[in-house]
């Protein structure tokens, strides 16, 4: 990443009243109120300290008010700042001298509104010995901030001689600060401790388990108990309020301390998982220790450690394992392992991502530290590997991380500056991000870089705020994130810093906007290129100057008419967290890569040189066309990276046949689940051809819409459209792929024929073996007009309308009805099975629309099933569904069809309710419903289509288990 220009310098602060007192901030980010950020500044009487506000200008950044010391103390802090609705709460702290073996401190609670006349003391509490914390809630370890504010009440903790610490609430005013609830009566107190918000209750521990309140006595109460084990909610800015539940560590003899999380109530407290199974702990660190990574929160998922731990729950070394949870005992997966040697890491979270700065285990404690990030998913978490000597002041903004780093190694000649450095969580866009003091001075041998030093990050209205120093002074500085191409350089290069108002280039998780007008034309040149989100107005265009060039999308590219991607480098969608890229119009490229599942929302994209699939990736056309231009243009795919023509969508291929295209050209196309490419072949007239695939076959089509019942057996169960622009004048060759899974009932590869759905009617080509071994091909030659095309066995068509069977017990007979709609049948069999796989016929005759069969022999051992073949004079056959009933019962049960568009039938000849059940194939439940005696009827016509499970249960144990397919 190559250096930018300097931020704006919006006030200078050194040797002023306004210079910060701090030079690390844990919490940044709940120091805001009202557009104003609060800080401790310097300047004051030894003993006492400032308080500043800034609202990102320099008349708005001023000193407002002095804490003076108590009587007797030499120390004053600010340890507390909580926003509440009409001020801001501040916890002054006055340290006494050390005497009698302890460090008695002066604790006083204010309210500030950003003025000296605004800013009042509400209470003065006893002074107690150093330990006795007020007003804490969670945080690191001297980063106490109450988190328990709910309009202009908090809720924190208090201490009076009278009556111990104890829990305590106040309004803003001095009469309306008071005890909460002493629950420990006398002066021993009860020690509450990590307050949170959950189920519209604020929630706290103490030495007796957790508690909630809605801020009255008689609403304060024990929620859970934790039989004598201590209550560590270690929460982190954010995390305790996480998708209104309560994150916190919680410990019982029989699985050790492990996380837990609470809605507000008794009975919605419960351990959110057991990490360590067994007795063994779940906690990384002491249980006395805070720790920023503990339930910090992104808009996505809360994260939290445990120890590193072998199979047997043993842990594994230093460092921890990062978990995340959406709330869920499901949601709640381990990331990775991470290997540091700090035990209290700096953390930030952004708006999907979380970031880390580790100290780096093979430097030990204190040495180079290295970036970490996680946006929830396995494949997103990772070590950033480029360490920076004691980094420091992370932040997430727009985000991305930013921290202050030394770069360079020490040595004896040289010594390295610190600047602000950046991470989107890519290797090559972590570095230094721009140098606020440029410059070096050589004494003798040693050469010294110019330190800006930057600290205490902050954002505020958009922007990000911090301190440092340049060649003049200490200076409060602003920087604005805005990625938009300015294009003010000659040349117009996408790595020239100066061409973005962010003043460097974009990372992969930035938002870029490329806005019609630019001065220079927009080019990537030498270098990768990274956008998040890629916005482009209409008529841009970003150059590829080399073909080594490259552009990285991440996120979406949005673009409007008239987009180009010129050049001859790569436009490469690719997520890096295994997500989609979502693509949400049309553009013009030479070459693309498709990197992760990606969508296109609307338009068509046309690419003149190559469009290659890889690493599992697949490419969702909806409604919406890919087009390959000109006659050299290609695209690559294969099983498991492909285009999928999921809905009207089609790839395009522009000039096929003599005199341009005249060679076999591919269409990597596919169905959701099924890799169904085309390799066709024109040697006629040259023409642009269209082929899309769907993962169905039908009886009739009125264009490319299904207007006749689809097949059951005999075929293929896909159908391919293909298309040309001019009608007339091809010679087609056209071979096509399927899979095993793909072929229907009774279908015989050996008898494999090209049909043509044209006048009305599938037409058959001739029958042949088809080549492969799963998947299999077919080729048919001479095709000269077209519309839709599949694989059959037969050379006519068996309109198949519905065959439902049904079977029921009469007298000792188990009796088969049917209700066939059909044309041009002849015969049917009845066959039965005893495992609903092998089948033998047992009852044959002509065909009859309507009628049953008395089964008088069926199996006494268990189930028998049974279905219905029907055949045409030709021998084309479909099968029935399959039905089954139990003779070790009274009556059975019957599920019918099992292909179906929206709805299906359940019989139930049994007295007993039945629960029904609708599965995906990966096992997530859809549909529920309960099934009384008789027919019922379930409608799924709100489901996609595609294969489903469904299981019949009476309560005790299941009593039907099959599969659907929703066509």
């Amino acid at each position: 990443m190559l250096n930018a220009q300097n931020p704006l310098v919006i006030k200078t602060v050194g040797s002023t009243d306004t210079e910060p007192a701090e030079t690390s901030v844990p919490m940044p980010q709940t120091r805001r109120w009202n557009g104003k950020y609060f800080y401790t500044s310097k300047g004051a009487a030894t003993g006492s300290i400032n308080l500043s506000v800034t609202d990102g200008t320099a008349a708005g950044t001023q000193k407002i008010f002095t804490f003076t010391k108590a009587v007797g103390s030499s120390i004053v802090s600010v340890g507390v700042y909580a926003p509440a609705q009409n001020f801001m709460y501040l916890g002054v702290v006055s340290t006494f001298p050390f005497a009698g073996g302890s460090t008695p401190q002066q604790y006083d609670l204010w309210k500030s509104d950003g003025t000296t006349a605004g800013t009042v003391l509400i209470k003065s509490f006893s002074t107690t010995t150093a330990g006795q914390v007020l007003f804490h809630s969670s945080g690191y370890a001297n980063g106490y901030t109450n988190l328990s504010v709910m309009g202009d009440m908090m809720i924190f903790r208090g201490y009076e001689a009278a009556t111990g610490t104890e829990i305590w609430k106040t309004d803003g005013t001095t009469a309306g600060t008071t005890v909460l609830k002493d629950i420990n009566a006398g002066t021993n107190g009860t020690a509450p401790w990590h307050f949170g918000k959950a189920g519209g209750k604020m929630v706290f521990s103490s030495n007796t388990g957790l508690w909630a309140t809605d801020g009255t006595e008689a609403g304060t109460q024990l929620i859970k108990a934790f039989d004598g084990f201590s209550v560590g909610s270690y929460i982190a800015e954010g995390g305790n309020n996480f998708r209104n539940k309560y994150f916190f560590y919680a410990g019982t003899p029989a699985d050790g301390i492990e996380p837990w999380v609470t809605d507000g109530t008794a009975a919605g407290t419960k351990m959110l998982k057991d990490c360590n199974p067994g007795t063994a702990s779940g906690l990384p660190f002491a249980t006395t220790a805070r720790n920023s990574t503990y339930f910090i929160a992104t808009e996505d998922y809360a994260y939290f450690p445990t120890i590193k731990f072998d199979a047997t729950g043993v842990s594994t070394g230093s460092g921890f394992r990062l978990w995340r949870t959406d709330g869920t005992e499901a949601g709640t997966i381990a990331l990775s392992d991470v290997d540091s040697s700090s035990t209290a890491p700096l953390t930030a979270a952004g708006r999907h991502n979380l970031y880390m700065l580790l100290v780096d285990p093979a430097s030990g404690f204190g040495g180079r530290t290295f970036p970490f990030i996680s946006n929830g998913t396995v494949a997103g978490t990772r070590r950033v590997n480029k360490s920076n000597a004691s980094a420091g002041n992370l932040i997430a903004y727009k985000d991305a991380g930013w921290f202050s780093a030394p770069t360079g190694e020490v040595t004896s000649t040289n010594q390295y500056d610190n600047e602000w450095a950046r991470t989107d969580g890519t290797l090559a866009n972590t570095g230094k991000a721009f140098d606020i003091y440029p410059g070096q001075a050589t004494v003798g041998p040693v050469t010294y870089y110019s330190s800006g030093l930057p600290y205490q990050p902050f954002e505020l209205n958009g922007y990000m705020y911090f301190f440092g120093k340049n060649s003049t002074a200490t200076h409060l500085f602003r920087y604005n994130g805005d990625f938009t191409y300015n294009g003010s350089q000659t040349g117009g290069r996408w790595r020239d810093s100066a061409n973005w108002n962010s003043m460097l280039p974009p990372g992969i998780t930035d938002t870029v906007y490329v806005n019609t007008g630019t001065a220079n034309a927009l080019n990537v040149d030498g270098q990768k290129a990274y956008a998040g989100l890629l916005q482009m107005q209409a008529g841009t265009t970003i150059n590829f100057t080399n073909a080594t060039d490259s552009l990285f999308v991440n996120n979406t590219l949005s673009t409007a008419s008239n987009n180009n991607f010129t050049g001859n480098g790569v436009l490469v969608l690719k997520n890096i967290s295994n997500e989609s890229v979502q693509l949400s119009n049309g553009f013009t490229a030479n070459n693309m890569s498709i990197q992760s599942n990606s969508n296109l929302q609307n338009g068509t994209v046309t690419i003149n040189g190559q469009l290659n699939l890889g690493n599992d990736a697949k490419l969702l056309l909806n409604s919406n066309n890919i087009v390959l231009a000109g006659n050299t243009s290609t695209a690559t795919g294969n099983p498991t990276s492909y285009i999928v023509t999921n809905g009207t969508g089609k790839l395009t291929v522009q000039n096929m046949g003599t005199g341009a295209r005249a060679t076999v050209v591919n269409f990597p196309i596919g169905t959701a689940n099924h890799y169904n490419p085309v390799q066709f072949t024109n040697t006629g007239t040259a023409d642009n051809f269209s082929i899309r695939v769907q993962p169905t076959i039908n009886g009739a089509y009125t264009g490319e819409n299904a207007s006749g019942n689809p097949y059951f057996a005999g075929a293929v169960d896909a159908t391919w459209f293909i298309t040309e622009e001019t009608a007339g004048g091809s010679n087609a060759s056209i071979n096509l792929q399927w899979n095993t899974a793909q072929e229907l009932l009774g279908f015989d590869r050996n008898q494999s024929r090209l049909g043509h759905y044209t006048g009305g009617n599938w037409t058959m080509g001739t029958a042949g073996a088809a080549t492969g071994s799963n998947p299999y091909t077919y080729t048919g030659t001479g095709i000269t007009s077209f519309s839709p095309f599949g694989i059959f066995n037969s050379n006519a068509a068996l309109p198949i309308y519905s065959i439902r069977l049904s079977v029921s017990r009469t007298n000792s007979n188990n009796r088969c009805s049917w209700n066939i709609v059909a044309t041009d049948a002849d015969k049917m069999e009845l066959q039965k099975s005893t495992d609903a796989i092998h089948f033998t016929s047992f009852n044959n005759q002509s065909f009859t629309a309507m009628g049953s069969y008395d089964d008088a022999s069926p199996s006494n051992i268990g189930k028998t099933y049974y279905r219905i073949k029907l055949t045409t004079k030709n021998g084309q056959a479909s099968f029935s569904n399959i039905v089954w009933i139990d003779n070790r019962q009274a009556n059975g049960i019957v599920v019918y069809p099992t292909r179906f568009t929206s709805s299906f039938t359940v019989q139930n000849n049994q007295t007993e309710t039945l629960q029904l059940q609708v599965f995906t194939s990966d096992g997530k439940q859809v549909h529920q419903q309960k099934i009384l005696q008789g027919t019922t009827i379930i409608n799924l016509s709100p489901l996609p289509q595609g294969n489903y499970l469904y299981s019949l249960t009476n309560g005790q144990e299941k009593v039907a288990t099959g599969k659907l397919v929703k066509q």
